[in-house]
This record gives structure tokens, C-alpha cells and sequence, in this order.
């Protein structure tokens, strides 16, 4: 029934109240602020806000068309419809606007205000509590009449508008600003980051209206007061929700609630400290963890290289004699136990010419390095091959027999006197050949293999083995 009345109402005014020229989808210039939020605004040639999706719903009702023009300010808007550059615009309800030229709709919204401070501002009770602090009011509006009026001592800062207002407070200029709540909330939303905050209410509240530019026979204000009279409660409701979501400011006056949260907040700081502490000395720890785990790396490498040359020989880069006796004593004892074939092959470097008839020493060290790389590539991965003296090589060939030893020791001195060719050296080498035997120490077999070398050497080189004794 309440609705199918309000039709009634709306139709009944369309007739007698709008004349044909606005029954027929009349277009209305509008003046629209564009930097009013959430009020309105214009963003890319588009009117927003509550007003706008209000003036749709009218349109929708009353077949009128809204032809928006952007204005920077309530004041211009004002200058406009009073010269007739706009038909209709809309402001507060108590901004100053004395003119006989100018005509108003009724109320369509009313608009509460608020005092909003910076964050460490107390809560103020009302305007008598803001006491000495300097107060930014809009140009204009009632607020600054009201205060002027009822409240003389507190200093008024006018300001151009209201979002120019609330930077003025976050910048410092002001202390208070009095601006309508859906402004306030518009503002903190997007740019408070926790500096301003609402601290009180501000009296009196306001309402939204349009004005016109005065007309005798007042068909537009008809038709628009018609409308607004139809609009029911539940629309106003869902634009206000819409363009009005407010910022969460909740407010606990409760000792007891005050009194746990300052324990609350000790024992968060404790555990806080507590934690920076011990992550204080978790980052010392880890740090000298990784000190010490740079130094053992350094340490590890330095072990290594000394292992190394405690084990090779510096010049031809073969296990030198230390490592060598080691070697060959594991092998005695591996063959005690287990009865495993075991072949000590000494070989000795008889005589080294040159080609080009240079003096060995100015090459020594070079063939020495060539002679190392060859013995290297040459014997296989269980063996082990050292420099015993400047002139001699010792082979241990573990679970080797002498046949294969023979093999293989004529297999290197091939490839010896190949390099040395290479090299531009002519060489002579002797080998003798010796297999581990019963009750032998390590003495006993090298001293085998050397009286077997012997016998290469007196036979001008060559390779022979234990046997022909």
C-alpha cells in the first residue's frame, strides 16, 4: 500500500506539477563540484557519488535529464545558478545563502559532523573542549557563523573546502577540523595512514538540498520535490551504505579492560625484548658459526695441501719416498695375512743426452715434470709410483705377480723414452722386478729389486726380473 501510494503521489505530481517540456525527457544543467567526495565529484567526465546516484533515482522518476557541469567549489556553484549558467546544483542546507535569487528543494539527506584531530589529540566532549586550539571550518558554511556566535574564543582558520581542511590537520596547520562524517571517513580511508582520527561530534547537523535559480512558476522545484518525496527511506539507506563506509573507531572506557591491556602490553614487550635478545645473540652465534666454518674450509684446504706435499715430490709431482714405505709396509702386511701376489718394480734413469746438445740442467726440471705426467698416465689406479732419489722410480704393483709386472714396467719404459724423444732426449733405463716373498720386511724386498737392478744396469738397460737369480 505505502508504495502503490507513493505512485500515486509521484504520477499525480508528474501532471499537474512538470509541464510537458519536462514530462518529455527535459535536460537540466546541473552544477557539480568536482572535488567533493563522497558527496560527488567528476572522475573522467563521469558526475559520482551520493548525490549523483541520488539525481539518477530522480531522473529514473521524473524522465529528467542531467547535463553536469564542473565547478571547483559550493561558492561558484552558487555564482552559477544565480547567472543562470546552471539550472540546479547542491549544497549544505546551512551554508551561507542569502540571496532572493536562489530557491530550494526540500531536504533529501541529513549529514552529522565531527571534530577529526591528530591521533595523540584527546577525545573532545564538544566544542567547548577544544579550548585554544586553532579550528578549521569551511568557507561559508554555518559551522563558522555557529562558532563565531556561541563559542567566540575558539580561533576559527577558514578553509576553501573540506578535503583542502583535513590536509591542512595532517600537515599541522590546524588542530581541529570540523567536516561532515561521510567526508571524514571518505578522507581517512584513503589517505589517513593512522595520523587523524574522529574525536567528537559537531554540532548542529547539516542536511543536503538542492538550490535552483529562481523561477515563478517553479516547475523544476516541484518536480524535484516530488521526487524526493517519493524516494523511499530503504534507497536513501542503500546510497548512504554505498558511499558512506565508515572507518572503525572503537573507544574502550572500561578500567578493568584498560588495566589488562597495559599488562598485555608489558608482558608483549618482555616476550618482545626477550625475543630481540635472543635473536641478537642467535645472528652473533650464526655469524661466528659461519667464521668458523669459513676458517675450518681454509683449514681444510691448508690440511690438504700439506698432506699433499708431505706425500708428493715437488717436482714431478709422484708420491715421494715417506709415502712410498707407508704403502709398501701395508702392502707386507696384506700379503702376511692374506697371501695376496705383491710386485716392487725399481726403476733407475741410466743416462739422459740431449739432442740439440744442450746440458740436462737447464731442462732438468721441465723433463722431470713430463717424466711425472707420463708415470701418472701410464700406471694404473692401484698403483703406486714415487720418486725414491733424483735418478730412481719405485713402482708397487699390489696383487700384481711379476709376468704382469714385467707387462707393465716395459709397458712405462716405452712410454718414458717416448716422451723423452718428444722432448728432444734420448734415455736409458734399467728396471728390476722383485715379487714379495716369505718373511721379507719392506727393506728386504726393495733390496731384492735393487740387486735385480743391478744386473739391468751391467746389462747397459733394460727390464729384469727376480727369477733369473
Amino acid at each position: 500500500m505505502t508504495l502503490l501510494r507513493q505512485f500515486i503521489t509521484l504520477a499525480a505530481l508528474s501532471y499537474f506539477c512538470i509541464p510537458a517540456s519536462l514530462q518529455a525527457s527535459a535536460s537540466v544543467t546541473y552544477c557539480a563540484q568536482s572535488n567533493w567526495m563522497p558527496f560527488e565529484g567528476i572522475r573522467n567526465d563521469k558526475h559520482l557519488g551520493l548525490i549523483a546516484d541520488y539525481m539518477a533515482r530522480i531522473s529514473q522518476l521524473t524522465s529528467l535529464r542531467f547535463d553536469v557541469v564542473a565547478v571547483d567549489s559550493w561558492q561558484q556553484s552558487l555564482e552559477f545558478v544565480e547567472s543562470g549558467q546552471c539550472s540546479m546544483a547542491a549544497i549544505m542546507r546551512n551554508a551561507a545563502v542569502n540571496r532572493r535569487e536562489i530557491t530550494a528543494s526540500r531536504p533529501f539527506y541529513e549529514i552529522p559532523h565531527v571534530l577529526v584531530t591528530r591521533s595523540e589529540t584527546p577525545l573532545l566532549s564538544g566544542y567547548s573542549a577544544i579550548g585554544d586550539r586553532p579550528t578549521g571550518v569551511v568557507e561559508g558554511f554555518y559551522n563558522s557563523q555557529y562558532l563565531a556566535r556561541y563559542y567566540p574564543d575558539i580561533i576559527l582558520v577558514s578553509v576553501p573546502s573540506e578535503v583542502e581542511g583535513l590536509d591542512s590537520l595532517a600537515r599541522g596547520e590546524v588542530d581541529v577540523m570540523v567536516v561532515s562524517l561521510p567526508g571524514a571517513n571518505s578522507y581517512l580511508k584513503k589517505n589517513n595512514d593512522g595520523a587523524l582520527t574522529i574525536a567528537g561530534i559537531a554540532e548542529p547537523s547539516d542536511k543536503l538540498q538542492f538550490i535552483f535559480s529562481s523561477d515563478p512558476d517553479r516547475p523544476l522545484v516541484n518536480a524535484i520535490n516530488g521526487a524526493i518525496a517519493t524516494i523511499p527511506e530503504s534507497k536513501k539507506v542503500a546510497l548512504l551504505k554505498k558511499w558512506n563506509k565508515g572507518v572503525l573507531y572503537e573507544t574502550r572506557t572500561f578500567w578493568p579492560y584498560f588495566y589488562i591491556g597495559i599488562l598485555l602490553v608489558l608482558i608483549s614487550s618482555g616476550l618482545y625484548l626477550r625475543h630481540r635478545r635472543i635473536s641478537r645473540i642467535d645472528n652473533v652465534l650464526v655469524k661466528k658459526r659461519r667464521e668458523i666454518d669459513a676458517l675450518q674450509s681454509v683449514l681444510l684446504d691448508k690440511n690438504r695441501t700439506i698432506e699433499f706435499l708431505s706425500n708428493h715430490d715437488a717436482e714431478t709431482g709422484l708420491y715421494n719416498r715417506n709415502h712410498m714405505i707407508q704403502k709398501a709396509e701395508e702392502e707386507v702386511a696384506r700379503y702376511r695375512r692374506f697371501r695376496t701376489s705383491a710386485s716392487l718394480v725399481v726403476i733407475d734413469l741410466l743416462s739422459v743426452n740431449t739432442q740439440d746438445g744442450k746440458p740436462l740442467s737447464e731442462t732438468g726440471a721441465g723433463f722431470a715434470r713430463a717424466m711425472g705426467r707420463t708415470c701418472m698416465t701410464t700406471v694404473r689406479e692401484v698403483d703406486v709410483i714415487a720418486r725414491w732419489s733424483n735418478d730412481q722410480i719405485v713402482l708397487l704393483c699390489p696383487q700384481t705377480d711379476q709376468a704382469d709386472a714385467h707387462l707393465l714396467t716395459n709397458r712405462l719404459i716405452e712410454r718414458l723414452e717416448q716422451m723423452a724423444g718428444g722432448l728432444g732426449y734420448s734415455v736409458t733405463l734399467a728396471a728390476g722386478i722383485a715379487r714379495l716373498r716369505d718373511n721379507w720386511s719392506f727393506n728386504d724386498w726393495y733390496e731384492q729389486a735393487c740387486s735385480i737392478l743391478h744386473q739391468a744396469r751391467r746389462n747397459g738397460g733394460g727390464v729384469a726380473l727376480l727369477q733369473h737369480y
